[in-house]
Parts: C-alpha cells; structure tokens; sequence
C-alpha cells in the first residue's frame, strides 16, 4: 500500500525590485508550521487533484492526512492479472509523484510500502515482485502499520494482537508496582488510559479471529481487573468484572461494530462504510419489513468474507431488539446497546 509523506518546504529568501532598486531579502515560505491543527485540512485540500488521478487508474484509495493508502485488486490465479495490476499502480504512483514535485512536496520513496493480500490458501501460490518507483526499488512487506493498526499479507491480525498483548502486559507491570501507592479510582483511570484503550481501538477489526487469540486479549483484561480491585486468583472474575461494569473483549468488539453500524445508518459515519450497508425491503408486504434489518451478503463457508464489516455489521444489527435499533440520538444508543450486552453476559 504506497503511502507518502508531506513536509513543508522551508522558507527561502528572494530579492525583490521596487522602482528600480533592490529591496531586503523575502522569505518565501510553503505549507504551514508543522503541528498546525490546520495542517491536515489545508493539506487535504491542497492535494484534491490527487483523487482525479487515482480515480483514472481505475485505483481505489483512503487518504488520511498525509498518508494515503492504494488499492488494486487482481486474481492471484493468473500472472498477468498480478502483472498487469503491479504495473497499472507503478504506472499511477510515478504520476502521483510527479505532479506533487511540480506542486512543492515531496513522495518519501523510503517510506512507501507495498504488500499482496490474499487468503492462506494462495499465499504460497502467489507470486511477490519488486515494485519500483522511478528508480527506487521497493520490497513487498509481510505486514503494514495503517493509522496504528497492524495488518499482515492474509489479515489474520495475529500481528496486531501481539503488538497489543505486549504493550499492554508493559503497562500492566508497571501498574502493578504502584498499585498499593495508588487509590482504586486512580488506578482505574490509568487502566482506561494505557490498557482497555489500547483493546478499543480498531477492535472491530478484530470480529472473526481465533478464539486463542481473544483468550489472551480477554486474560489481559482480567489482569487489569485484580490489579484495580486488589482481587485475588481464588475470586471469580466473573464477579469482578461485573462490578466494575467491564464488558468482555467479545462483546467490546460487538460495541464498536454496533457503534459504527448506527452511525452509518444515521449518515454520520464515513460514506465508504455507509456504502456497505443495504437496507432490507421485501419484494412482498411482510412483518420483517417493518424492523429496520439490513441485508447480509451471502459468502461462502468458513471464509475471509464473513469478518467483512459488510456480513458482520447486519449479522450483528438484526440481532438488535427493535427497541433499540429506534433509538434516535447516539448517547442513548451507546447506553442502550450496553446494558443489552451486558445483561446477555452477566445473567443472573
């Protein structure tokens, strides 16, 4: 996924004339001081022309600021659907390049990156060559960061897991020496901020992984709840989760995609996920028309597919009550869908 890099050109002088006479030196500057809250925004529209290109290649693409990530896809089938597709996003990204040096910034050729995805099936049959930038070569990588999140050439995320389990036990052992310094109500505060944050973001993401996989991410969870009671390994953490009102690393990941589904739905959320999203309407006047169900696309068994926003967003929604799917305003939703998702796990 090539990406590149904005940095403000620096001021240069240049003397100017006034009625025949040389005046002091001008600074000329471009872009704006780094760290600027309008930083990203002038630079956004500053790079427009960029979307025209990109959409003439026929490339998909997600800008974030300065970073901007291509997509293509081909069949891993046939070498000249992986050929004609390398060559179409060479083709694309020299252009991109030239027309940002001629607008005064600057592709960070040592920080692009590129990567094949595909399923652990053809991993093995696919073929990985070079891609090359003008006269930069560039290796395909096994795995990309993109805004934080870590993902690997199959998008199993077992990478991102790992990041996220060592980061967090980092955090855990130190909030473990302090704990006894510390009041509860402090130290749930710190746990909010360096670990259950960390297992929020970009959680949805996570729908469809092995279940090894949420057990270390949930055994994480655990930790932090002892550390914050003091409870010892005898007491059920059951309980002491439902005490402190912490759901679980399953249901935190049904939140969130429940979260994004609603605002979708309320056309407050990007377009590119509102676009996944279809409404259902039976051809015939039927009682299911009239609960607010969204159409789940048919996939095939036991494959990538089903983790896809587009399958688990109206899995998840239509198993909503419609109490909840009527809700108008997101605070109430927020509340609603977690005391439903609580009550289906603590029951008493």
């Amino acid at each position: 996924m090539p990406c590149h890099g904005f940095y403000p050109i620096s001021a240069r002088s240049q003397s100017i004339i006034i009625d025949g006479k040389h005046s002091k030196s001008v600074p000329l500057s471009y872009g704006v001081p780094q760290g600027s809250v309008l930083g990203p925004f002038l630079y956004t529209i500053y790079t427009l022309p960029l979307g025209d290109i990109l959409r003439n290649f026929g490339i998909a693409y997600h800008l974030y600021a300065d970073d901007t990530q291509l997509y293509l896809s081909f069949d891993v089938r046939d070498d000249d659907s992986l050929n004609n597709a390398r060559e179409t996003m060479q083709r694309c990204v020299s252009l991109v390049k030239a027309w940002m040096t001629a607008n005064k910034l600057k592709l960070n050729d040592e920080k692009t990156e590129v990567m094949f995805l595909s399923s652990p099936y053809f991993k093995s049959a696919i073929s990985t060559p070079n891609f090359e930038i003008d006269e930069t070569i560039i290796k395909p990588n096994s795995s990309a960061r993109n805004i934080g999140i870590v993902f690997d050439s199959t998008l199993s995320m077992n990478q991102q897991v790992n990041n996220m389990c060592k980061v967090a036990h980092f955090h855990l052992r130190n909030l473990g020496a302090v704990r006894k310094f510390i009041s509860q109500e402090a130290c749930a505060k710190l746990v909010h901020a360096f670990i259950t944050s960390r297992l929020d973001y970009g959680n949805s993401l996570l729908s469809g992984i092995p279940d090894y996989q949420i057990y270390r991410l949930q055994r994480i969870l655990h930790i932090a709840a002892r550390i914050v009671t003091l409870s010892p390994v005898s007491h059920d953490i059951i309980n002491v989760l439902r005490n402190l009102h912490w759901l679980p690393i399953r249901q935190r990941i049904r939140y969130k995609i429940l979260l994004l589904t609603f605002r979708a739905l309320q056309g407050t959320a990007p377009e590119y996920i509102s676009e996944l999203l279809i409404n259902y309407k039976p051809e015939k006047n039927l009682r299911s028309g009239v609960k607010d169900l969204l159409v789940v696309p048919k996939t095939n068994l036991v494959s990538a597919g089903d983790r896809a926003l587009s399958v688990v967003a109206p899995k998840e929604w239509n198993k909503l009550p419609y109490h909840i799917k009527n809700t108008k305003t997101l605070s109430a939703f927020k509340k609603s869908i977690k005391t439903h998702l609580f009550s289906e796990v603590y029951e008493d």
